[in-house]
């Protein structure tokens, strides 16, 4: 894969394999094949996985509406230490 060390030639590598630039998906798959791999996966797992899942997903989704949401200018900031800075 890696045939030349130019970036130039290794990014437009790159985009070939992954389909970029051909008017394809980025994956490569269309869209109602993964539906269908989706909803295939979900029918296999036990209705109380599910639950633990959903549930989970519904507390954190709860937590960042109406707590870090509210407080974005002092909570998940990523700071980068002076002496990092260019």
């Amino acid at each position: 894969m890696w045939i030349s060390g130019s970036r130039a030639t290794t990014e437009s590598g790159l985009k070939g394999l992954i389909g970029l630039g051909r008017g394809r998906p980025v994956c490569g798959r269309p869209l109602f094949f993964l539906i269908a791999v989706l909803v295939y996966v979900l029918t296999r797992q036990e209705a109380v996985h599910l639950l633990r899942t959903g549930g989970i997903t519904a507390v954190a989704t709860l937590y960042w509406i109406f707590y870090l949401r509210p407080r974005r200018d002092t909570r998940w900031l990523v700071s980068i230490p002076e002496d990092a800075r260019s």
